[in-house]
């Protein structure tokens, strides 16, 4: 793949059930890709297997998203994020990726990958934060998927609650594609999703159960 690709900045929308699938490689060569995959990027599934899976990779991403990416895949921990891909022809679509490792009798044989769209929201609201990481200028960074504030503060994630639902939920779809592909099930990913799930409905009882009860002493 060329370092300065063609891009024409053209969006191409992806439906609301829009699922696009692929396996890699340890070296993240791909090795299974679906048909929604091949007709959404714009290449042949012949031209998609055994390429490295930067063949999508859109410049305007920035290196840290992907740094951030393989640094988590490689703990051994799934990871979710929004990323702009680049189609064949130069144009691009935006999806929600959720990418795990997938392990086989106690060892990674490689990383699974499902994306969805992104929702306009997203798509706005990460732009300019991308934009600004490729500039340099930005206080913020990503770990593990989520956009973090630097410094004291920087373990407080900035992602709104809706998105880390939908991260939830993509995940968990990733985990019974894995199933279905006979990967070994980990606890340790188990707990990870059920942790995620107590962030959110700890935020959740936060933002929602405090306002109520106020409520219900002024009646």
């Amino acid at each position: 793949m060329s370092s300065h690709p063609y891009v024409s900045q053209l969006n191409t929308p992806l439906d609301d059930d829009t699922t696009l699938m692929s396996t890699t490689d340890l070296e993240s060569y791909i090795t299974h890709a679906n048909d929604t995959f091949a007709q959404v990027s714009g290449y042949q599934l012949n031209e998609l297997l055994a390429q490295p899976h930067n063949l999508v990779r859109h410049p305007d991403m920035p290196k840290a998203a992907f740094a951030d990416m393989w640094y988590t895949l490689k703990q051994g921990e799934p990871w979710s994020g929004i990323v702009k891909n680049r189609r064949k022809n130069g144009d691009h679509y935006w999806v929600r990726a959720n990418a795990v490792p997938m392990i086989r009798e106690g060892r990674v044989t490689g990383y699974m990958s499902i994306r969805t769209r992104a929702t306009d929201d997203e798509i706005a609201a990460v732009e300019p934060l991308y934009q600004a990481l490729n500039e340099g200028r930005c206080s913020k960074r990503i770990h593990k998927g989520l956009v973090v504030r630097q410094g004291l503060l920087g373990k407080l994630p900035a992602m709104p609650v809706r998105w880390r639902v939908r991260s939830i939920m993509g995940l968990m779809a990733v985990m019974l594609a894995l199933a279905l592909f006979g990967t070994d099930a980990s606890w340790q990913r188990c707990c990870w999703a059920r942790w995620r799930c107590w962030q959110v409905r700890r935020y959740l009882n936060g933002k929602l159960c405090v306002p109520l009860k106020m409520w219900r002493r002024r009646r």
